[in-house]
């Protein structure tokens, strides 16, 4: 015990050191980057922001490197303490994307931030983190150390520092680059830092045959007290390097390392598990050469036009692989070739297996995944070509795959298939790629750019649509809460008096309710219009009111005119009928004379029953206009939760009862009366649902929610593909 004790406080020593000179590192390149944008900087006010900065980024350096270290030893000192709880990897808060305001906005920028950096640290150091995670585990009296309670964790250190740059008050433009910085001179050499406490551990007999090899550096030998000459820090060696790696255009390190650990992971995958083992490696292998020629054979030769068949991918897996070999031997002139170089072959399993997992996701309609598969050869010509496309992910190939993913998220087949519709433009992309991409990868960002360039003209033209839907929509909501409030106000008045003469009840039912509509309108409930506009009511009432005594007729005599010129002028003001004022005022006239008098209204002047039933009858209203009512409510509360708490912009797949599919966004939800708003790609409304019918469909899955309609589709066709070769059926690769 004591020996392990010794080991784990030497890691301890380690992790401070090595995190000690990447720090030291990244305060002189925050200062450099700081400094080259305020040179750069377009505005004064932006200088001098960052010069701010970079002062403030100075005077506090040695405390956040101390809260730095002291949150990553804490956490540390706190995975080995005995009987502790190992700590999960907390969840950042989920945002509202409904409110989102400016602050909360800020937040989300960062949050992502920080979720990029973590996701580049767990890229580039799966293998070392993998052997850290064995050990720990071994230390830990054989405990499960993953992700979650690993206390050296990318997340952890990530969130570490974030912890401790708290205490700079700068924007979060500033913050972002402060965040890149970290990424670039921290995060991106965190595998050092693993591959040092690995070498003590493996040292001192913990898990010995666990040897990966990454590139020699000074940090690493910082962290595990070895001495690394100038040759070896200069030139190293890659995890599992072997001569043929190094084909690929001039790959660097991480993408060599990252590309290694894709080939370690798929080849201990299960046997057959990417498509089966058709090449015979007893016989001649072909050049990389012959098989980038094959493939552009094989590539202009494929059709467009098909129909997607999604239990069909792992046959064309091997057809493509028989195919291929057909074509070498053809280009060779020789028959016996019977493989492709082993980097090779592993290259077009993990395209294959790439595209089974692109052409799996339910963001891409199926007739657009038909041309999408399309793309499986070029793509592994690419990848051969460059090794660069698995770890950039701003590689051309990848921006189109993306860009292509995300324009065809909303598209419904409408059977439309011409030269300005998006099929029409995802296809002639798919075209120019089937019949001119021979080795210049430079076609994928042009037509990157061209796409583009056309789902910025659309989404220009959608977003105006949306917005006249979304005012007319808001526009119709605030109308039915007016007329509602305008109707509660004259019922309120009409039933408080029990012998209300008909002119009145006309006066505001027909004139005067429009009047009232208005200034809740445009000025509000709190508004002196509004209240002006009540006040006119209770003294047109009162006017109305037999009157005995005389100073109190004198009194109705004197406000008469000035409250009949004032509604007159109101009513004029709002454009309202001529003929319609002059009968309803004629009217007025004739109970005001009464009045006056001291004469209680006649019978025939009175409202009769009917006539106060009529004007007390609830209105009709629309979707829009009516409230939440208890009705609504009787959908299950899970399924309520989940359709209210759906974001804006998500995208929904509706399936008919006749099996048609269609995609619709939710562009507005109203707070009021829990209306919602589809549109369709175009920014057209097509549909209008409660609440608690969107519960309803989500729960008989008429309405599915297409999950993560703005990630790229690369990194998550990546990150299924990792999880499936690290799974169950899969032990976790050993590094060697």
């Amino acid at each position: 015990m004591d020996k392990n004790r010794t080991i784990i406080e030497s890691c301890r020593l380690a992790v401070s050191r090595g995190l000690g000179m990447l720090c030291e590192n990244y305060f002189e390149k925050l200062d450099d980057a700081l400094y080259k944008l305020a040179d750069k900087a377009e505005s004064n006010d932006l200088q001098t922001r960052y010069f701010d900065t970079m002062r403030e980024t100075r005077k506090e350096r040695e405390g956040i490197e101390k809260s730095f270290q002291d949150t990553v030893s804490a956490n540390y000192d706190n995975f080995w303490r005995p009987g502790s709880k190992p700590v999960k990897a907390s969840k950042r808060k989920d945002i509202d994307y409904d409110n989102l305001s400016l602050i909360e906005s800020d937040v989300l920028e960062e949050e992502l931030a920080i979720s990029n950096m973590v996701a580049r640290g767990e890229n580039l150091c799966m293998r070392e983190i993998y052997a850290l995670e064995q050990r720990f585990g071994r230390l830990q009296s054989g405990i499960t150390v993953d992700n979650n309670n690993n206390p050296l964790s990318p997340e952890k250190i990530c969130t570490a520092f974030k912890s401790a740059i708290d205490v700079l008050a700068v924007d979060i433009p500033t913050k972002l680059v402060i965040y890149k910085v970290f990424e670039q001179e921290v995060v991106s050499h965190l595998e050092e830092v693993y591959a040092g406490i690995n070498e003590l551990m493996r040292d001192a007999g913990i898990l010995p045959t666990l040897k990966p090899k990454i590139r020699a550096s000074k940090v690493m030998a910082a962290t595990s007290g070895r001495h690394v000459s100038e040759d070896d820090g200069k030139e190293g060696v890659a995890a599992g390097r072997t001569p043929d790696s190094a084909s690929g255009g001039g790959a660097d390190g991480a993408t060599i390392e990252l590309f290694d650990t894709l080939r370690q992971l798929l080849t201990s995958a299960p046997q057959g598990y990417t498509g089966g083992a058709v090449f015979n490696t007893d016989q001649p292998t072909a050049e990389t050469v012959q098989v980038i020629k094959a493939l552009s054979a094989l590539q202009t030769s494929d059709a467009v036009e098909k129909t997607f068949d999604p239990e069909s991918a792992s046959s064309s897996h091997s057809d493509l692989k028989v195919n291929l070999l057909q074509q070498v031997r053809k280009i060779a002139g020789d028959a016996s070739i019977g493989s492709v170089k082993q980097i090779d072959h592993d290259t077009i399993d993990m395209i294959s297996m790439l595209f089974e997992f692109i052409l799996d996701d339910p963001k891409i309609p199926d007739a657009m995944k038909v041309l999408l598969s399309q793309l499986q050869i070029p793509i592994i010509k690419v990848a051969i070509l460059d090794k660069g496309f698995f770890s950039n992910r701003a590689h051309p190939a990848r921006r189109l795959l993306n860009g292509l993913a995300h324009a065809v998220v909303g598209w419904t087949d409408d059977r439309s298939r011409s030269k300005n519709s998006l099929y029409g433009m995802v296809e002639s992309i798919i075209r120019r790629v089937l019949s001119d991409f021979s080795e210049d990868i430079q076609l994928f960002a042009d037509l990157a750019d061209e796409l583009d360039s056309f789902c910025k003209q659309e989404q220009r033209v959608s977003e105006a649509a949306e917005k006249r839907v979304s005012q007319i929509a808001s526009g119709k909501e605030q109308l039915g809460m007016a007329k509602r409030r305008v109707k509660t106000e004259i019922d309120k008045r009409l039933t408080a008096v029990k012998n209300m003469p008909l002119a009145i009840v006309n006066m505001l039912n027909e004139g005067w309710r429009d009047v009232l509509t208005l200034h809740f309108l445009r000025h509000g409930a709190k508004s002196s219009e509004w209240q002006d506009a009540l006040n006119a009511m209770d003294s047109l009432i009162d006017t109305t009111q037999p009157k005995q005594d005389i100073q109190e007729r004198e009194r109705i005599v004197g406000e008469i005119p000035g409250l009949v010129e004032y509604m007159r002028k109101e009513m004029a003001d709002i454009q309202s009928d001529q003929y319609l004022m002059d009968r309803l005022f004629k009217d007025l006239e004739k109970v005001h004379v009464e009045c006056v008098r001291g004469n209680e209204v006649p019978e025939d002047l009175l409202a009769g029953k009917e006539a106060m039933e009529k004007a007390l009858e609830p209105k009709e209203e629309s979707k829009a206009e009516r409230p939440k009512r208890e009705s609504d409510l009787r959908e299950s509360p899970k399924y309520l939760k989940l359709a209210k708490d759906i974001p804006l912009g998500s995208w929904f797949e509706l399936r008919e009862k006749g099996g048609a599919k269609s995609r619709i966004k939710l562009l507005w939800r109203s707070s009021v009366s829990d209306n919602c708003l589809f549109v369709n790609r175009k920014g057209v409304k097509v549909k209008e649902m409660r609440l608690s019918e969107l519960a309803l469909a989500l729960r008989v899955g008429a309405a599915i929610v297409i999950a993560g309609s703005d990630d790229p589709l690369m990194d998550g066709a990546f990150a299924a593909m990792m999880e499936s070769l690290r799974g169950s059926g899969n032990p976790a690769p050993a590094p060697s």
